[in-house]
């Protein structure tokens, strides 16, 4: 493992920040992001990630704070990867100066294009077939999310950031549409390094023989494996790794299973997402995150996870293209997901470009995009040292001041991402929310039809919903599903990551 210092990082005084004018983007566990602009000139956009010492402090994440800074610092300058510009701090705070995105995240993206497609579908029939084809399980035919095209341009943006990463050694460990964030050339940028782990890739994928809990069958494809995820289970797991981490609906089985990790859990995830840009509906749902574990453990082949017809756009294959691609990177055994190198065990950029879901993508719109981008120069104290700081000017914030030599891709979306400041300042207010864009856009999204949104949604998610939910196995410990001692021990399992607390914060900002 390396253990050599993280590089240096430029300070800021957060004076500077202009953080009284600074308006929401986002919000987690123990950090809020706004965006602002430094109060000197050229008054450059930033985005400002704060982070409350006392609560880091408390839920043992000092160390994840450090970790993020090292891993933005060595991997960027790099067009798919956020860009840290430096940091400050304060007495109770420390703060991530970052580049500013400002077109949204894939989740709101994915939310809002499955929305408006399922409107637009109800919209274009006679009442009595709406209601219909409401009433139906969608087994067979689904309401696509985003065009076919759109999916491969944003997955290859995700496989190029990916590539940067694993080549620094690192893993991210929780990658998901809400850490995906557009710039302001469109580009589909990493963000929130929170649960990386700095020295991932010193070990590489091990096999577990396709089978995600210890003690199983080893061939998959020969015979059903029993797979039972119990509370004394997950107690025990908790007790094993202080560091499991990660997302429900994206966190791997090996995390689940056996508190273990690599690069292949993150192609993993980056399976879930794309199924997700295709239907507009997560590939793991549940109730609440135990169900969504019994899924995970269950794998994309057990039967239980549908593929309904969709029509992705002129391409007669396109749904073959990309059910193999998910599949493929969703195997239950990590040494087999796409990816992985078969005999080195190496993460092997080549395979997933060679995949026929890249089939006529054009890889070379990205290469350039690596090739030609060079780092804008962002001060961090205002140029004449000896000046009066001067007032942030009013009026919208201005990215070109931030050109970085590149193309922008706006012109080769079918839909472009958009961004909300509404939606913005709602999820910033709504941190304790399991899922604050479905309440959003019940309330928010008109529907020309007057079908109300709450239908649109089960119209475009009922063949999630319709298939069975594994009940929890009870080992003495939990009567049923809904008791309060089963929700204490579930709820927040993958959710959080615990470090080792550092004795100050003297090394952060």
């Amino acid at each position: 493992m390396s253990s050599s210092p993280a590089p240096a990082c430029p300070t800021f005084d957060p004076q500077h920040l202009n953080l009284p004018d600074a308006e929401p983007v986002g919000s987690g566990a123990v950090s809020q992001v706004v965006r602002s602009k430094l109060n000197f000139p050229p008054y450059t956009p930033i985005a400002v990630k704060i982070v409350s010492k006392v609560q880091l402090l408390q839920q043992k994440k000092t160390n994840s704070a450090m970790n993020e800074k090292r891993a933005l610092l060595e991997m960027g300058p790099h067009p798919f990867i956020v860009r840290l510009f430096g940091t400050a701090q304060s007495t109770d705070e420390l703060y991530f100066v970052m580049e500013h995105l400002p077109n949204g995240d894939l989740l709101e993206h994915i939310r809002t294009c499955a929305s408006r497609q399922t409107i637009e579908e109800l919209g274009a029939e006679s009442t009595s077939d709406a209601s219909s084809l409401r009433g139906s399980s969608l087994k067979d035919t689904a309401i696509r999310c985003l065009n076919f095209h759109d999916i491969q341009l944003i997955t290859a943006q995700i496989v190029m950031g990916l590539t940067r990463v694993f080549r620094k050694g690192f893993v991210l460990r929780d990658l998901k549409p809400e850490n995906i964030v557009f710039d302001y050339k469109y580009r589909a940028c990493l963000v929130d390094f929170d649960t990386v782990d700095v020295e991932g890739m010193s070990f590489l994928p091990k096999s577990n023989g396709g089978v995600a809990l210890p003690g199983g069958v080893a061939d998959d494809k020969k015979c059903k494996a029993k797979r039972r995820l119990t509370v004394s289970a997950i107690r025990e797991m908790r007790k094993m790794s202080a560091q499991f981490c990660g997302t429900a609906q994206y966190v791997s089985p090996e995390m689940i299973g056996q508190c273990q990790w690599s690069y292949s859990s993150d192609l993993w995830a980056l399976g879930a997402i794309v199924y997700e840009m295709v239907y507009g509906v997560h590939m793991f749902a549940g109730c609440n995150t135990y169900a969504v574990m019994k899924r995970v453990l269950g794998g994309v082949h057990s039967g239980n996870i549908p593929f309904p017809n969709v029509n992705l756009g002129p391409e007669s294959d396109a749904l073959d293209r990309v059910k193999d691609f998910i599949c493929r990177l969703c195997r239950i055994n990590p040494t087999e997901r796409l990816g992985v190198h078969p005999v080195t065990g190496q993460f092997d950029e080549e395979a997933i470009r060679g995949h026929p879901f890249f089939g006529d993508f054009s890889w070379s719109l990205l290469d350039e995009q690596v090739q030609h981008y060079r780092a804008p120069v962002v001060l961090t104290t205002p140029s004449d040292s000896g000046s009066v700081r001067t007032p942030a000017v009013q009026g919208p914030l201005h990215p070109q001041l931030l050109d970085d030599g590149t193309a922008s891709l706006k012109s080769r979306y079918h839909v472009l991402p958009v961004h909300s400041r509404e939606y913005a300042e709602y999820v910033f207010e709504a941190t304790a929310d399991a899922n604050p864009f479905e309440r959003w856009m019940q309330t928010k999204v008109e529907d020309p039809t007057g079908v109300s949104d709450q239908e649109t949604t089960k119209h475009n998610a009922s063949f999630v919903e319709d298939m069975p939910i594994a009940t929890p196995v009870n080992d003495g410990d939990v009567e049923e599903e809904n008791s309060d001692e089963y929700s204490d021990v579930i709820d927040d399992v993958g959710m959080q990551f615990f470090g080792v607390a550092h004795p100050d914060f003297l090394d952060i900002a």
